[in-house]
């Protein structure tokens, strides 16, 4: 047996493919985090994804009624990313699909986890269960996350 346990990230990074999806989504994230801190503070929260592929700054916002607010920004967004050295050309908005975006909010900006928000995606992931049983465990559990401290 090991004398320290060692973090799965050690593993995966012994396999090129492991390691290369890896790389993105650290790229991937800091973009996204240099996108945020760009955009206006109401707008930040909204923002889930960026990408930049070709010039084309690709930034996905939880549902439709932020795709509008934030492609109105689109030219000072550009402005600022090529002040920060990534040279972006373009800029697309997109909503994530419904699904994903109601995933979302359990996850804070900072990229913490929000309990009550977590709560509530699990008491309505019950509701659709139908196994009685089932739908019961998922409610305690619910219940259990939103008296958690």
């Amino acid at each position: 047996m090991p004398d320290k346990a060692r973090h799965i990230r050690t593993y995966l990074r012994g396999s090129d493919t492991a390691a290369a999806l890896l790389d993105e989504l650290k790229r991937r994230d800091d973009l996204l985090q240099r996108v945020r801190r760009a955009l206006p503070e109401t707008l930040r929260s909204h923002c889930k994804q960026a990408s930049l592929q070709a010039g084309v700054l690709v930034i996905a916002v939880e549902s439709p009624a932020w795709v509008s607010r934030l492609a109105l920004l689109g030219p000072t967004l550009i402005a600022d990313m090529n002040r920060m050295n990534i040279e972006v050309d373009r800029c697309r908005v997109r909503a994530l699909p419904e699904a994903s975006a109601a995933l979302s909010p359990a996850v804070s900006e900072r990229g913490s986890f929000s309990l009550p928000a977590a709560a509530e995606h699990v008491a309505r992931a019950a509701e659709g269960v139908q196994s009685a049983a089932l739908r019961e465990s998922l409610h305690r559990l619910a219940h259990s996350l939103a008296t958690s401290t």
